[in-house]
């Protein structure tokens, strides 16, 4: 995923601003979690160039959608063990 980054005489990698912000972008979609996959593929695709961003886009959309879906369990689930908590104190006030 990390294509084209250029290196200094001694061989090391030199990451430019650009470089940095889609490594940084990358790890997001990863801690987001984003399949592997469609990462590599997202980055294909960018590799490819604008001809691509629709396609680009239509995989963040999708992925949109499950983050979505998976904040509102998650709220649903922190609702359910507040609602525990306050059994709980209920018990010993």
């Amino acid at each position: 995923m990390l294509k084209h980054i250029a290196r200094n005489a001694g061989g090391h990698r030199f990451f430019t601003t650009k470089d940095i912000e889609w490594i940084e972008f990358v790890k997001r979609l990863k801690e987001m979690g984003m399949p592997l996959d469609n990462i590599k593929l997202y980055a294909d695709l960018r590799e490819q160039g604008e001809s691509t961003a629709d396609q680009r886009k239509e995989l963040l959309q999708e992925h949109v959608v499950i983050l979505e879906e998976r904040i509102a369990l998650e709220a649903l689930h922190l609702k359910k063990i507040k609602e525990k908590i306050l059994y709980y104190e209920s018990l010993s006030g």
